[in-house]
Order: structure tokens, then sequence, then C-alpha cells
């Protein structure tokens, strides 16, 4: 049996095929069609049978089509059947201001009550698309979110399950087998006779149901996590990742915290609030995290975004007109992000063998306050940037035998790929190394940052590159650097096939 290509030190994957739109934008998210004739849906569920034949006729018809979201619009390609026509998708107009850190997100769902049609997950500012693949036309639309949605993220084994998280500190989880709420059922105000006799419309910003209707089609938000001081996110939520078998989801955001929560089931049709995490630090990251991903039952991935360090002293040697004549401080100097590997500590104590359902998890204050539960595997830095606001846009694909990690730098035109498992522990400390004086902390720290370059280093023997050439790029009026750059990419097929989407309306497949 032939090892993967992710196994051996060569590349073979070669650019087979580009696509151009009509139009410039730039495509931000990408999304392919994620299941095959062995993906194992709902098989805890014995109440939503699944025919094979339908099934099959499904993935024959949709493997390979690849959702490609620009700012105002998606693209849905065949990524396999150069002959197929594609199919654009209009968001509808609104009047909101769209910032530029924000983008549209795609992602692939299902709903129990038909299997075999496939659903695209569409986010526009603060509302939330259901397009019916099959159909070709939008069949829902939810709102709830305070702020922008700034990503979507569906359960791994129930595609009806899905969580989006937004600006506004929460995420919410949403299934797609129930109908939106015309009117809200919150529980009456208490301690006044004369307010139990009226509704309460506190509305989402309480963890509540809306004041109005929810929306219209499909889904309807069973869970919020709520932001706050209790225990929640106190910044936007930036990324959410589903356990793959186990009542949990971990959250990461601008506090520079990774939160681990418990998803409650919904009782009575009642909107469930959660507002105390399982687990929650900001001791792994010293910067807004971006992203975060299960590889394993205890182990997560995160990545960061640059850290601004603190400067102790003041440049005496320059002054500028602009100082007033005063001495000028140094500018901060900036931490390049980091790429963690992690392993939380506290699953069994909530999950021992043979755990039952319950209710409600309780915890400590220590759990959810900058908790100390968890033992760094590996952490690497990621390439330098100019400013902490230009990040390194990562992807970490799972349906390969080892997980496997696609990262990006800003303005950039080559795609990084490194294999997880060949991150190295942290060794121990070297004994004849302790820093009982300053040379020996010296000599201590470069080694541990020498250690810690592996993914920014440039003859770095455990890693791949995809090169775009120039000749594949689409060019400005001006040129240089308003030439198309890479702006998202993906892996997928077994890590068979790698997708790339351009700043300027192009798409490359590599298989």
């Amino acid at each position: 049996m032939n090892e993967p290509w992710y196994r051996s030190p060569t590349l073979p994957l070669l650019l087979r095929r580009k696509f151009s739109s009509n139009f410039s934008n730039r495509f931000r998210s990408l999304a392919l069609f994620p299941w095959n004739s062995r993906s194992s849906l709902w098989h805890d569920l014995g109440d939503i049978p699944i025919d094979s034949e339908s099934w099959n006729a499904m993935i024959n018809e949709y493997t390979g089509l690849l959702a490609a979201a620009s700012d105002r619009c998606v693209l849905l390609i065949s990524s396999t059947r150069k002959s197929e026509t594609p199919i654009k998708i209009e968001i509808p107009e609104q009047t909101t201001r769209v910032t530029p850190t924000d983008k549209t997100c795609v992602a692939w769902a299902l709903s129990p009550e038909k299997p075999y049609n496939p659903l695209l997950l569409i986010s526009f500012t603060k509302l939330l698309y259901i397009y019916d693949v099959r159909s070709k036309q939008i069949c829902g639309c939810l709102r709830g979110h305070g702020g922008n949605i700034t990503s979507i993220n569906v359960h791994p084994i129930h595609p009806h399950i899905f969580c989006t998280t937004s600006r506004d500190f929460s995420t919410r989880i949403y299934r797609l087998s129930e109908r939106p709420k015309e009117h809200p059922a919150n529980l009456p105000w208490p301690a006044d006779r004369r307010l139990n006799t009226r509704t309460n419309l506190a509305g989402p910003a309480h963890g509540l149901d809306m004041s109005g209707e929810e929306g219209w089609g499909m889904g309807r938000c069973v869970v919020v996590l709520v932001g706050g001081l209790s225990g929640g996110h106190n910044a936007e939520v930036l990324g959410a990742a589903f356990h793959i078998h186990l009542p949990l989801l971990a959250t990461c955001g601008m506090d520079r915290a990774v939160k681990i929560w418990n998803v409650p089931s919904s009782q009575n049709g009642r909107l469930v609030r959660e507002d105390k995490p399982l687990f929650s630090t900001t001791l792994i990251h010293k910067a807004r995290v971006l992203s975060v991903t299960w590889l394993s039952d205890d182990t997560l991935l995160t990545h960061g975004a640059p850290a601004i360090m603190r400067s102790d002293y003041t440049d005496t040697s320059t002054v500028s007109e602009s100082s007033f004549g005063e001495p000028t401080t140094r500018s901060d100097p900036l931490e390049p992000g980091t790429v963690v590997l992690w392993r939380w500590l506290g699953l069994d104590r909530f999950f021992p063998p043979g755990w039952e359902l319950q209710t409600r998890f309780v915890g400590c204050a220590s759990d959810y306050q900058d908790s100390s539960s968890f033992r760094i595997i590996a952490s690497y830095f990621l390439p330098a940037q100019e400013t902490q606001y230009d990040t390194v846009h990562m992807n970490v694909t799972l349906d390969t035998l080892d997980p496997l990690i696609l990262y990006l730098t800003p303005a950039s035109t080559t795609i990084n790929i490194k294999n997880v498992t060949h991150f190295e522990p942290r060794p121990l400390p070297d004994p004849e190394l302790r820093p009982s004086s300053s040379e020996n902390l010296r000599q201590v720290l470069a080694k541990m940052n020498r250690r810690m370059r592996l993914l920014d280093d440039p003859n770095d023997p455990q890693g791949w590159k995809i090169v775009l050439e120039n000749k594949y790029r689409a060019s400005s009026v001006e040129g240089g650097e308003n030439d198309e750059v890479i702006e998202s990419c993906i892996a997928c097929m077994g890590g068979s096939v790698v997708i790339a989407g351009g700043s300027r309306g192009s798409i490359w497949i590599w298989s």
C-alpha cells in the first residue's frame, strides 16, 4: 500500500485548473461538498433512516461542488466537471455597512427531513441565509445576532446542527430540524406581580427569544452561549469547533480566550442560555485567537495573531518635530502569531468512562476564570508580519490520515503546508543551561527561540510549498502590488486536492 504524499518529502500536486469569474471580488471563504459514500451521519439517531441508493445518487451528483464566497455573492463551481456552468447566488441587498475585516462565510449542511437535498449556509453581516442547492433558491433566513457573523461551524456527524459566532460576544447554536419562532416564549419577569402579566421582551442580548420573528423558512436557535463577565467571552468571538461525539463546543475570540462549552439539550422548545463554560483560559496566546480545531478527544489546535509587546525604554538619540522636543518612545516590538497544540486536562473529570448524558454540568470558578488545566504539547511562531492587523490565514484539514495545516501570509502567492504529526514536543530544560546567570539565560532563550520557529523557517524540511506562478494570476492595469494574490485555501478529498481563491476572482485547483 502506497503512503499518502504528506508522509513523503515530495509534493505531487500540480495545477490542473484555473477558473476566472466575470467580477473582480476576492474569494475569502471556500467550502467543498464534504460527504462521500462512506460518511456516517446521524448514527446515534435511529429515527433518521438513510436510503443507501438515494444517498449514493446525491454523492455522485454533488461530489466536487465548491462554494466560493466573495463580498456580495457566492459561486457554486464543480471542481471535477469542467463542462458544468457555475451557479451564482446573489445575496439580498442590505443597507448595513460592511467592514473590510468581515467576510461572507459559507458551510454545507443537511436537514433530517430532506437528507438528500444539500443546503448551503451563507452569512452576510448579521443575517444567515439557507440556500437549497437542488431547487436553486433561498429557503430560509435567520436573524438574532447583534453584531456581524464571523464564522459558521457545522457539527461533523449531525449536519443539521451548526453554530455561528459573532462580534456581539456570543455564539448561537441552531437546528435545521425546527422552524423559526414567530413569537417569544420567555419566562415572565420575576418579583413584580404586575409584570408577571406582561410578556418578557428582553431579547437576544439577554440570551432570550427575540421580541419579533426569528426569521422564515427553516432553522431555529436552541442554545445561546452568551458573553460577559460571568464566564463568556468579553470581546468578539472569532471561531468555533464542535467535538465529534461529545456535547462540547470550543470557541475562541478577540479577548485572547479559548473556551470549551457544554452544549445543553433544548427542553420544551425553549431557548437555552449558557454563560459559564467548562474551561476557559487566556494563558495560551498573547493576542486574539483566530481559530480553534479539535484534533482528538482532548487535543486542540489554535492559532493566534501577532502580539504587541512592551518596550521598557525611550529613545533619546533622535528627536522629531512631532515630539515637541521630548524624547520619542520606541515603537512597541511585535511578536509573531503562534500556532499551539495543547491538551485539555479536564475532559475525564466531566466525561469519565461510562458517563451518562446530564442536563447540566457544574464546574467551579477556576474552570471558567483563567483555568490552568491544560498542557501545551507544541508551540511555534508563525511568519512575522508588519502590524498586528496583518494575520496569517490558516485552514486545518481533518479528512486525512494526518492532520494538515495550510496557511497563507498576507498578499502572498505561496501556500504553505505542514503535517501536525511532525510537531515535536517541547524539550525538557537543559540542566547544564539553568538560568543561574544572565549569560545562561540568554542561551536558554536563544535555544527556545530557534526551537519555536519551525513554521517560519524557510529551510524547514518537514513542510511543502505550492507556489502560484505569475502567468496564472490576474494582473491589474496598474500592475505590481495590485496583481492577484491568494486570499484563501483548503485541502480536501483526503488531501488529494488543494483549492485556493484569489483576490481578483480567480480559483485554482491542484490535484
